[in-house]
C-alpha cells in the first residue's frame, strides 16, 4: 500500500490549469484567497493517510503538509515517521495505512489556496491538512491523476520551469521536486535531469523534458480540481494543456 499512495503524493496546496505557457487572464489570476510569496525552494514533507473502501472510490487519502508550519528538520522529520503520535492518529481517523511523502521543494514563487484549519504535531513537526483525493486506484509514474483543490501557483518572470511533454502534446509544469529517488536532484540540476549519457530522468518514449526561462508571468489557477503526475525520480507536476 505505501509504495502505491506514494503515486499520488503530486497532491499540493497550490495549482491550477490553463493553456500551454500563456498568462493566464488578469481575472483568472485574482484568486480569493491569500496569496503568499517566498515559496521557490522551500522545504516541505508530507504524510498521506490511506482508508480502504469497500465501493468506489476504493482509496480515501487524507494529504497532511508542513508547509508553511516548519521545513521538517531531517532529525525531527525522521523522528515523526516512525512515532507513536502517527500510529495513533492513523487509528484514530479511521484509517488503515500512512505514507511518507518528502522531503520536498517547492518550485512556484507564490501560492494561495483555501486553506484547511487543522492542525496537528508529532513530536516536534507540526503540520496541516491540506487536501483530500478519492481514487479507485493510485497511477503509475508518468499517468496523470486528478485531484481535488482550489488554489493558484504563480511563476515569476525571469524564473526557469521545468515542463515536460507527453507523446499527446500534453504540457506539465513542475510544482515540486525531491530527493527520495536520488540525492542528486537538486535546485542545481533540475536543468539537466534528462541530459548525458545517464540522465536522472527516464523518460518514457515520446516525452520530453525542458528547462524554459519565462519571459513573463505563468498563473496556473485550479477551481476545484487539477490533473497531476509524477515522473521516475517522483518529481511533481501539474498540467497545463
Amino acid at each position: 500500500m505505501k509504495s502505491l499512495v506514494r503515486g499520488i503524493t503530486a497532491v499540493a496546496t497550490v495549482t491550477a490549469l490553463v493553456g500551454g505557457l500563456s498568462v493566464a487572464p488578469a481575472a483568472s489570476a485574482t484568486a480569493p484567497y491569500p496569496m503568499t510569496t517566498g515559496y521557490y525552494g522551500k522545504r516541505y514533507c508530507e504524510f498521506l493517510l490511506v482508508k480502504l473502501q469497500a465501493t468506489s472510490p476504493l482509496l480515501h487519502i487524507q494529504v497532511w503538509n508542513t508547509y508553511p508550519l516548519n521545513t521538517c528538520p531531517t532529525v525531527a522529520w525522521d523522528a515523526s515517521t516512525t512515532s507513536a503520535a502517527l500510529k495513533s492518529m492513523v487509528s484514530s481517523r479511521g484509517m488503515d495505512a500512512v505514507s511518507v511523502n518528502g522531503p520536498r521543494w517547492w518550485a512556484m514563487n507564490r501560492a494561495g489556496a483555501t486553506i484547511n484549519p487543522e492542525v496537528t504535531t508529532l513530536g516536534s513537526v507540526t503540520m496541516r491538512h491540506f487536501a483530500d483525493v478519492d481514487i479507485d486506484a493510485p497511477p503509475a509514474l508518468w499517468a496523470a491523476a486528478t485531484v481535488k483543490r482550489t488554489s493558484t501557483f504563480i511563476y515569476d518572470k525571469g524564473t526557469y520551469i521545468h515542463q515536460l511533454t507527453s507523446p499527446t502534446g500534453h504540457k506539465y509544469v513542475m510544482q515540486s521536486w525531491t530527493t527520495m529517488i536520488s540525492p542528486k536532484v537538486t535546485e542545481k540540476t533540475l536543468k539537466t535531469l534528462a541530459s548525458g549519457k545517464s540522465p536522472l530522468l527516464k523518460l518514457p518514449t515520446g516525452w520530453k523534458y525542458s528547462s524554459i526561462k519565462l519571459t513573463k508571468q505563468l498563473s496556473i489557477v485550479a477551481a476545484g480540481t487539477m490533473s497531476v503526475l509524477q515522473d521516475n525520480l517522483k518529481n511533481s507536476y501539474s498540467m497545463i494543456s
